[in-house]
C-alpha cells in the first residue's frame, strides 16, 4: 500500500513527493527499502503496489525489476480497506489459493531476516483460515498508535495469539494501562491472509465495496480495468480496512513482531532513525543551534536553519514553504493541510 500523502511530514512530502518516495537511511526511499524487504519473499512479479494514479509513475521510477503493469493508480481516495480489496481481487484471479502479505510502503523495519521469519510464521497461520495482523510490543505509552488486544495464545504457533479486540488511539492513562498489563500491542498495520479468506470478509462485512471492486479483478490487464475502477470508487465510502473488516471479524489472530519497527508517522519519528546531536536534535540540512535541545531541523545545503533557546521544536523548510511547529502538535499538521487546501493562494505549495 503506497498511496498516502504523509501530510503530517509537510512541507516536506507533497502530493507529488509523498513521504514513502523520500530518500531516507542510505539514500534510498521508504518505498525502495519496503521492496528490499520483500525480495526474499515474492519476486518482482508476485509484487503489486496500490497507489494513487498520480504517484504510480514516480513509484515506477523507483521500482527496479518490477513489471510495470503491477502499479496500481487508485483514482481518487478511498482508505485502506478499497486497497486491501482491490489487491486481492487481482490477486485471487491468478491463484486462487494466494497468501498475500499486505504491508505499508512508509514504515522502518529491521532486520529484514526478523522480518521474513515473522511473516512465514504469519502465512502458516493464515493458511489455518485466519487473518493475521502484526502486533508490536509497546516500548511507551504512545498515544498515536490504535493497539491489538490479544486473547489466548494458538497452539500451532509461536508468539501468537487470538484477537480480543482492536482499540482506538487512546489517551494518555490509557495507553500507560496497556502497557502495564502487558497484553496490548500496537497495530501495525501490517497483515497476511488468503486473498480469497479477506474477499470473504469484504462479502460479508463491507458488501458494497465487494460488489463493486470484485469484478475488477477479472478486468486486471484489459483495457476496460482503468475506467471500470474510476467507475466503482466514485460511491465508495472511505474506510479503513481495520474498521472494515478486521475490528468486526471473529478469525482475526496475531503475531508479535520479532523485529525493529517504526512507521515513521511524523518528524518526530527521525529521533529513532538519526543519530542526535548531544542536546538530542536531529539536523538534517544546513542547521545550527545554540542552547537549542530535541529539536528537529530539515533543511537543505543553501538555506541555513537556526535555533536558539528552544526545546521540543520542529522546523522543516523548503523552497517554496518553511513549518515551524512543537513536536507535541505535529499531529495537527494535517488539518493545517487541509485548511491550506481550501486557500487559492497556498495550494500549489502542497
Amino acid at each position: 500500500m503506497a498511496g498516502g500523502s504523509g501530510t503530517r511530514f509537510w512541507p516536506l512530502s507533497r502530493k507529488q513527493r509523498p513521504k514513502q518516495a523520500m530518500p531516507f537511511l542510505g539514500g534510498k526511499s521508504l518505498f525502495q527499502r519496503a521492496l528490499d524487504r520483500v525480495e526474499a519473499l515474492a519476486p518482482p512479479e508476485h509484487t503489486l503496489i496500490i497507489t494513487n494514479e498520480d504517484q504510480a509513475e514516480l513509484l515506477a521510477s523507483q521500482a527496479g525489476g518490477l513489471p510495470r503493469e503491477n502499479i496500481v493508480g487508485e483514482p481518487l481516495a478511498r482508505d485502506s480497506a478499497a486497497a486491501v480489496f482491490l489487491a486481492a481481487s487481482i490477486v485471487v484471479e491468478q491463484d486462487p489459493d494466494a497468501v498475500t502479505l499486505v504491508k505499508p510502503a512508509d514504515h522502518l523495519i529491521s532486520p529484514v531476516e526478523k522480518f521474513a521469519a515473522t511473516v512465514n510464521r504469519a502465512v502458516s497461520i493464515a493458511g489455518e483460515g485466519f487473518l493475521v495482523t502484526f502486533g508490536v510490543r509497546p516500548t511507551s505509552p504512545a498515544t498515536g498508535y490504535g493497539y491489538i488486544e490479544r486473547g489466548e495464545k494458538l497452539e500451532a504457533a509461536e508468539d501468537a495469539y487470538r484477537v480480543v479486540r482492536f482499540h482506538e488511539k487512546p489517551d494518555r492513562q490509557t495507553a500507560e494501562r496497556y502497557l502495564a498489563e502487558g497484553r496490548y500491542y500496537w497495530n501495525s498495520g501490517i497483515f497476511v491472509w488468503r486473498a480469497a479468506d479477506i474477499l470473504e470478509a469484504a462479502r460479508e462485512f463491507a458488501p458494497e465495496h465487494f460488489e463493486a471492486i470484485r469484478p475488477l479483478g477479472r478486468l486486471f490487464g484489459t483495457g476496460e480495468f482503468a475506467p471500470a475502477l474510476r467507475e466503482a470508487y466514485e460511491p465508495l465510502e472511505k474506510i479503513s480496512i481495520d474498521f472494515g473488516v478486521m475490528e468486526r471479524a471473529q478469525n482475526i489472530a496475531t503475531v508479535e513482531a520479532d523485529f525493529q519497527w517504526s512507521d515513521v508517522g511524523s518528524p518526530v519519528a527521525l529521533r529513532g532513525c538519526h543519530e542526535p546531536d548531544e542536546s538530542g536534535n536531529v539536523r538534517r540540512g544546513l542547521t545550527h543551534t545554540l542552547d537549542a535541545a530535541n529539536c528537529v531541523l530539515l533543511s537543505d545545503e543553501d538555506h541555513l536553519v537556526a535555533a536558539v533557546g528552544c526545546e521540543d521544536l520542529v522546523v522543516i523548510h523548503t523552497d517554496d514553504a518553511t513549518l515551524v511547529c512543537p513536536a507535541d502538535r505535529v499531529g495537527d499538521v494535517k488539518r493545517l493541510v487541509s485548511e491550506l487546501r481550501r486557500r487559492e493562494e497556498t495550494r500549489d505549495r502542497l
